[in-house]
C-alpha cells in the first residue's frame, strides 16, 4: 500500500502549482485517503468561484457572477447549483492505471441554501462596501471511489486547476490500558 501512496504523489505532483502572485492562497485542493475497504475516499475543497465559472463561457467578473446568481430565487439557484455540481462530477474523472473508468459512489456537495445565501451576503456586502476585500467561499463536495488497484488517475477540468491534491494512508495504532506511551510513525 506504500507503493500506492508513492504512485499518487508522483502522478499528481505535477497538478500542484502555486500562484504566488495570489493576494492569498486560493488553491483548490483534494484529499485523497486509501481505505482496507477497496476504496479511495475522495474530499475536494473547491474555490466557489472557480466551480461556478464556466469554461464554455467568457469569464464574467466576480461580482457580475456572484450578484446574478444571488438574485436567482431559491428554485432557480437550486437547479443552477444542481446543474453546475452535475456539470463537474462529469468532469472529474478517476481512471485506473490501464485508463478503465472507475466506478464512485453518489457524490454529496456543500448545500444550495447555503451557497445561495452566502452569494447574498456577499452581494450586498459588495454594494454596501464596495472597497471591503471579500473572502471567497470554500465549497466541499465528498465521494468514494472504488478500487482494489494501487494507482489512480484523476482527470481534472482546467478551469479547477492549480489544484493541489493529497494521498494518504492512514496508520492506526491501538493504545492498551496500562501503556504508558506509544511511538508513531509518520
Amino acid at each position: 500500500m506504500r507503493k500506492f501512496t508513492s504512485t499518487l504523489a508522483l502522478l499528481f505532483g505535477a497538478f500542484s502549482v502555486i500562484n504566488a502572485a495570489a493576494h492569498e492562497l486560493q488553491e483548490n485542493k483534494v484529499n485523497l485517503t486509501l481505505r482496507a475497504q477497496g476504496h479511495v475516499d475522495a474530499v475536494f475543497y473547491m474555490n466557489l468561484i472557480d466551480a461556478l465559472q464556466k469554461p464554455t463561457t467568457k469569464p464574467a467578473s466576480k461580482f457580475v457572477l456572484l450578484a446574478s446568481l444571488a438574485s436567482q430565487n431559491d428554485e432557480e439557484f437550486t437547479k443552477t447549483w444542481k446543474s453546475t455540481t452535475a456539470s463537474l462530477q462529469s468532469e472529474i474523472q478517476f481512471r485506473s492505471a490501464s485508463g478503465k473508468a472507475l466506478s464512485t459512489s453518489p457524490w454529496t456537495w456543500t448545500d444550495a441554501r447555503q451557497v445561495h445565501k452566502y452569494l447574498r451576503e456577499v452581494t450586498m456586502s459588495a454594494i454596501a462596501t464596495p472597497d471591503q476585500h471579500v473572502h471567497d467561499m470554500t465549497i466541499e463536495a465528498r465521494v468514494q471511489i472504488k478500487t482494489q488497484e494501487t494507482t489512480l488517475n484523476v482527470v481534472l477540468p482546467e478551469h479547477l486547476k492549480p489544484m493541489t491534491l493529497v494521498a494518504t494512508q492512514p496508520k492506526q495504532y491501538r493504545i492498551e490500558r496500562g501503556s504508558p506511551q506509544i511511538s508513531l510513525g509518520f
